[in-house]
């Protein structure tokens, strides 16, 4: 989230982070908005982050892991699925869509090996290569998450309920 502050009579964008957590019972928590979040979070007691959902925020895997350095990073699957299919044309959109479902909607590790390149040898590598490196270079991203069970992988797929709360932010501000 990106509200505009008034800082030293000039009006400047800043990035705000909104953090929730997710506990081993599956409850939400918002643990808080921050501009400086990762080393305010140990300063507060927070001893491990397993898992970083985010939006494809450039830099915040590394702010984590400079913090946090055995953590694991999901990028939001919404947001990885929408750019993907920004790039094709609207007729392919359902198939393609469908493919990459089949990728991280696998049951397990392996089998979502086997999508991705079967993904990648359909006419998409040729039609969309773009797209096939886009999730080439993502897929650690995503086979790193089968390490979870389902219920935890399920939950933190995308960062919905962030944007939620970013959007009752942007109303009052």
């Amino acid at each position: 989230m990106f509200p505009t502050v008034k800082e030293a009579d000039k009006v400047v964008k800043k990035t705000l982070y909104v953090v929730a957590g997710i506990d081993t019972d599956g409850y939400k928590e918002i643990l808080g908005f921050w501009v400086n979040v990762f080393n305010d979070l140990k300063a507060r007691g927070v001893e491990d982050i397993l898992v970083v959902v985010s939006d494809e925020l450039k830099g915040i895997q590394e702010a984590v892991r400079s913090v946090y350095p055995m953590n694991d990073h999901r990028k939001c699957l919404v947001h990885k699925v929408r750019n993907s299919l920004k790039k094709v044309k609207y007729k392919d959109r359902k198939g393609v869509a469908s493919a990459l479902r089949s990728i991280y909607m696998s049951s397990t590790q392996m089998q979502a090996k086997e999508n991705f390149e079967r993904f990648k040898r359909e006419e998409y590598q040729a039609e969309y290569p773009q797209v096939v490196k886009y999730w080439e270079r993502e897929l650690e991203d995503i086979l790193t998450f089968y390490k979870y069970p389902y219920e935890i992988r399920r939950m933190l797929a995308t960062t919905n309920f962030v944007e939620s709360i970013d959007n009752k932010i942007r109303k009052v501000i």
